[in-house]
């Protein structure tokens, strides 16, 4: 199997496509407030936008385009970051049937090759990380949902309003002038970029964190499975788990493989008759 160091070693690229759905976001964003905010505005032509501000539908309308713009943008990155988790986890399949090998024909063993079964189980994984497949759980933090139309639209209109209220509020209270104020509050805006992504079940994930989250556990799951399969091939009976620190203490009511730290560092026979049998079981 794969070291536990691999994944960090080989999915840095995913980090730096799923960083640029922040300059995708704001630039469109930052046009739009430039926009609407003019520095020779009066300030009840100020008042007059904030109040605007207040209503949501009165936001989107003053956003435009801009939302359109920005899911045309974040669909450009998303099938580049698609295209490199399916290369991730081709790599990793056949990193792990290289390193599987190594004990294979010490042994004697046939060696593995990336035959069909093994192809299917990586693009299982791909899947599970892309669109989330069956699972409705897994839908709900996939990438394609990440980036989806309604993140983008809570997120954007999120931005709009604090940045152009902030430039709109600093005015009214006499703190800086307009130039200043917009300034100040697109700066703002680019510094602090997207912090994180609405989803429609209330949970607030950052982009990058929830990506990689998902693809380190379907790498390390999916060659989990393509080296028990690989054991069933070669007739392999004994397995040798690694151990890490950190690993989970999670105790739960019979499911006694939830609590990772007791079951690691030892050394585990796998019936495969009895597993034949629980396979065909309709």
């Amino acid at each position: 199997m794969l070291s536990p160091d691999w994944f960090y070693a080989n999915a840095s690229v995913i980090t730096l496509i799923i960083n640029e759905l922040q300059p995708a976001a704001i630039k469109p964003i930052a046009r739009v407030i430039s926009n609407h905010y003019k520095p020779e505005m009066t300030d009840d032509e100020l008042a007059e936008l904030l109040r605007r501000l207040e209503d949501h539908n009165e936001r989107v309308k003053m956003l435009g385009y801009a939302q359109d713009d920005i899911v045309r943008e974040v669909a450009k990155i998303t099938k580049r970051a698609e295209s490199e988790i399916k290369r991730v986890l081709r790599q990793a399949g056949l990193d792990n049937i290289k390193t599987d090998n190594v004990q294979y024909n010490a042994a004697g063993k046939r060696s593995l090759t990336l035959d069909p079964h093994f192809v299917g189980i990586l693009n299982a994984a791909a899947t599970r990380v892309i669109t989330g497949g069956v699972d409705t759980r897994a839908r709900a933090v996939s990438l394609r949902n990440l980036t989806g139309t309604t993140a983008i639209n809570r997120m954007t209109d999120d931005l709009f309003y604090n940045t152009l209220n902030r430039a709109v509020g600093g005015v009214l209270t006499g703190t800086v002038s307009h130039t200043e104020a917009l300034n100040v509050a697109l700066n703002e805006m680019a510094k602090q970029g997207i912090t994180h992504f609405d989803y429609a079940t209330g949970r607030r994930l950052r982009p990058e964190s929830i990506v990689l989250t998902q693809l380190r556990t379907s790498v390390f799951q999916a060659t989990g499975q393509m080296t028990i399969e690989g054991m069933r091939q070669n007739g392999v009976e004994f397995l040798s788990l690694s151990a890490h620190f950190g690993a989970r203490t999670t105790e739960r009511a019979g499911r006694p493989w939830a609590n990772h730290e007791k079951l690691q560092g030892k050394v585990y026979r796998i019936d495969w008759d009895k597993l034949n049998r629980i396979d065909k079981t309709p």
